[in-house]
């Protein structure tokens, strides 16, 4: 599966957990029409770099073995608890847990971050 397109027709309404792992996925904005979502898997997805949606409702976020430089704005994930972004090649994590106030677990490793000091 490289697209979401099949969502476009009649997406559920009331989907709480969704999970795509291993889809070779480059895109997922489609998932944006699903407002009660609670938990998203999209580990191992290698050309997803990307994932600008809001979800109001996510708790668990997890982006694992993709292709993500950068942390995704934590602001359009208001009550967000966990996320795990291993095996990626985020390099900066400054002001990234600042803009999550609920997060109890960050999963980083197997990044390219380089935590020495100046």
């Amino acid at each position: 599966m490289e697209s979401l397109a099949f969502l476009e027709t009649k997406p559920p309404k009331k989907v709480r957990e969704f999970y795509l792992d291993k889809n070779n996925l480059t895109d997922v904005q489609l998932l944006g029409k699903f407002e009660t979502i609670q938990i998203l898997h999209i580990n191992d997805n290698q050309y997803l770099k990307d994932l600008e949606l809001k979800f109001d409702r996510l708790k668990e976020l997890e982006l694992r073995g993709c292709a993500f430089q950068k942390i995704p704005n934590l602001k359009l994930f208001p009550v967000l608890e966990s996320l795990d972004m291993s095996y990626n090649y985020i390099q900066d994590i400054l002001d990234c847990v600042r803009h999550a106030p609920r997060l109890k677990s960050l999963n980083l490793r197997k990044n390219m971050i380089d935590y020495s000091s100046d």
